[in-house]
């Protein structure tokens, strides 16, 4: 998969998806690439992850050639009025081949979801997670390999407060 670099000057909910990517990007030393806000993809009624990246529809679906990767979903939003906060809500998503991320034999999804809960929790709340259909936003389907493990997928839902106008969170 193609990666993505950070935006120059991110507004509202990009602000603060770049901040938490650059926050993975640096400290979860299993994760390969991070992508920002993704879009619903559609090829013949299949629906899918998709990020856009200067002409480039960039697909999102679990193959094998990045080790792990997490993209965000954006699940809804509201900007304060006057000295109220923006609140945005995301959902971020990571799939990883268990074989490549951890030489142990032990299955390492808890300490994956324990780090990034690291990360996240000081700023975010209302967290909450599953490993149980991460990717039930779209319809396209797993080939059946990718069901079991050495793969592993889980998804982290959370909600921040953002500044109004330039939205940096905090």
């Amino acid at each position: 998969m193609k990666t993505i670099g950070y935006y120059t000057s991110p507004k509202l909910a990009e602000a603060v998806i770049q901040t938490i990517r650059q926050a993975f990007d640096s400290d979860l030393e299993w994760l390969d690439n991070s992508y920002p806000l993704v879009q619903t993809g559609n090829i013949d009624g299949e629906t899918f992850p998709m990020v856009y990246d200067g002409g480039d529809n960039i697909d999102l679906r679990p193959d094998d050639s990045v080790d792990s990767y997490c993209f965000f979903e954006f699940a809804g939003g509201a900007i304060g009025n006057d000295d109220d906060p923006a609140v945005y809500t995301f959902n971020v998503v990571f799939w990883c081949n268990l074989d490549q991320v951890n030489s142990s034999t032990e299955d390492y999804t808890w300490n994956m979801i324990g780090d990034v809960l690291r990360i996240l929790k000081p700023f975010a709340y209302d967290i909450s997670f599953t490993t149980n259909d991460v990717f039930s936003e779209y319809n396209f389907e797993l080939e059946r390999q990718q069901l079991m493990k050495k793969y592993t997928g889980f998804k982290i839902m959370f909600t921040v407060y953002g500044d109004n106008f330039m939205c940096d969170f905090g």
